[in-house]
């Protein structure tokens, strides 16, 4: 006996064999993107929380790193004497901080620019304020000195006058 439909059977068993194989490779498929994206989006997210924490990291030893400097600005006005010494030292804490600025930081480094820019600035203002508390004193000690050297000279002229007048007798 032979089989009738021999031909559509076949041909429905390679249909069903074809769908079996795309059914199977779009499960493979899925299979393989599930495991494999997640890795390299874990790869991307891990990159970018170590910049973000050497950000963070970076954030905190330059506000540690401000902190201590305006601590040395503050002690401009307690110590006038060695203001250069201090100045010297802010500078070069200031010039530190700016070549650890990291280039590829994830927040602009104008920021950083402007801080230490404003730092500087705030330091020349304190050097030309108490530079113009000094000009203030010497002008006060001139003024003194000329009151003192006017009433000498009216004391001299007086002697002068009186001279003259003995010297007319």
């Amino acid at each position: 006996m032979d089989i009738l439909n021999k031909k559509e059977r076949f041909n429905a068993f390679m249909l069903f064999l074809l769908m079996f194989f795309i059914t199977t490779g779009v499960l493979i498929t899925a299979i393989f993107f599930n495991f494999k994206l997640p890795l390299k989006e874990n790869e991307v997210l891990k990159s970018e929380n170590d910049k973000m924490n050497a950000q963070f990291t970076f954030n905190n030893e330059f506000t540690e790193k401000i902190e201590g400097i305006g601590k040395l600005v503050d002690s401009l006005d307690k110590a006038p004497e060695s203001f250069q010494f201090i100045e010297q030292s802010i500078n070069y804490d200031l010039v530190e901080l700016k070549e650890k600025i990291p280039n590829d930081s994830l927040i602009n480094t104008r920021l950083y620019d402007n801080i230490i820019l404003t730092l500087k600035s705030y330091v020349n203002a304190k050097k030309k304020i108490i530079l113009s508390s000094k000009s203030d004193e010497e002008v006060d000690e001139l003024k003194e000195e000329i009151k003192d050297l006017k009433e000498e000279n009216k004391d001299l002229s007086k002697q002068i006058e009186y001279l003259q007048i003995m010297s007319n007798r």
